[in-house]
């Protein structure tokens, strides 16, 4: 799933082996894990406002 969000464009997955969920940016530069979708895209929040 590609999504925008402000000037942010990124994709979420699902990793079947780990379970985990796996928002990277288009780029693939910036990517976070989570056992949600909201956790992992948190962490990709606040990972890219640092970037």
């Amino acid at each position: 799933m590609t999504n925008n969000n402000q000037d942010t464009q990124y994709r979420i997955m699902l990793d079947t082996l780990t379970d985990q969920f796996i928002v990277t940016d288009s780029t693939q530069r910036v990517q976070a894990t989570g056992n949600t979708i909201e956790q992992a895209f948190k962490q990709f929040e606040s990972i890219n406002q640092g970037a």
